[in-house]
């Protein structure tokens, strides 16, 4: 990051100076085409070419230059600021995301709640049935659309897992877990056989207490109005 903006900072200079150069010979070139004889242009590009003007040339186009380039990096940090840190990546068709959804599952203290499109995948079931067994509280909104004989749905409400059919007349289609307020896992994935098997699919795992928020915010609008 530090490499990448030191980078950004060469090159902004380079650009002041380029421009300021650009600016100076476009005011002189049109300063010198006006003077009517040969006798003007010489004196003109005497009383030009002293310090003094060049100065006044150059501190008022530094200044105006500057001013643009530090507002464009304000901006540019503003939105290039980190938020958390990527723990992981995982893309199901070259690794076994499904371990990684169950090892961060069992990893789970305080809580885990989900928010998931299609849910097949009997495995990942499980591992929530273990943590709630443990005293993990769980909770988690199906896509009511996908919820049929395959769904996990009712398997989790009979191990006495919170689940939820989500209140969108349209649909649901989040796929998320977040784990203890501050691990969020998001992606493409379903946890579904395809997703893992099939699909060319990927989720990141980040860890930061203030995505963690955001996502549990998303997460209690969903749960208000699902039932």
């Amino acid at each position: 990051m530090r490499r990448a903006k030191s980078r950004r900072t060469s090159k902004l200079l380079f650009y002041i100076t380029a421009t300021l150069i650009f600016i100076i010979l476009i005011l002189a070139f049109s300063e010198f085409t006006t003077k009517p004889s040969s006798t003007d242009r010489t004196e003109f590009l005497t009383s030009y070419l002293t310090i003094s003007r060049t100065e006044t040339v150059i501190s008022t186009v530094t200044h105006t230059v500057t001013k643009i380039v530090t507002e464009t990096i304000t901006k540019t940090e503003l939105y290039e600021k980190t938020v958390g840190e990527v723990i992981d990546v995982c893309f199901s068709a070259t690794e076994d995301c499904l371990s990684k959804l169950i090892y961060w599952i069992n990893r789970a203290n305080r809580s885990i709640h989900v928010m998931i499109y299609s849910f097949t995948e009997e495995k990942i079931s499980e591992a929530l049935v273990r943590a709630r067994n443990k005293g993990v509280s769980v909770e988690v909104v199906f896509e009511k659309d996908q919820v049929n004989q395959y769904s996990e749905y009712d398997k989790l409400r009979e191990s006495n897992v919170k689940v939820y059919l989500d209140g969108n007349r349209y649909t649901m289609h989040h796929k998320v877990m977040i784990i203890d307020s501050y691990i969020v896992v998001t992606g493409s994935y379903n946890w579904s056989y395809s997703a893992e098997h099939r699909n060319d699919e990927n989720f990141v795992i980040i860890k930061s207490e203030r995505i963690g928020a955001l996502f549990e915010k998303e997460f209690e609008r969903i749960k208000k109005i699902a039932s």
